[in-house]
């Protein structure tokens, strides 16, 4: 019973946390369409090279 206590336990918290990192997720992307510091350019360029293959 212990076992399937900790499962649900850790089930439930992974559930929880979700929301907080789709929100963290969207946050990072709306960062990187705002800004053209260097370093998001190469991400940018990276990232879409990635997706085009």
């Amino acid at each position: 019973m212990g076992d399937l206590a900790l499962h649900l336990l850790v089930t439930f918290i992974n559930v929880a946390l979700l929301p907080v990192a789709e929100h963290q997720r969207i946050a990072f992307m709306d960062n990187l369409a705002s800004s053209n510091d260097a370093q998001v350019q190469t991400y940018r360029r990276n990232t879409s090279a990635d997706a085009s293959l």
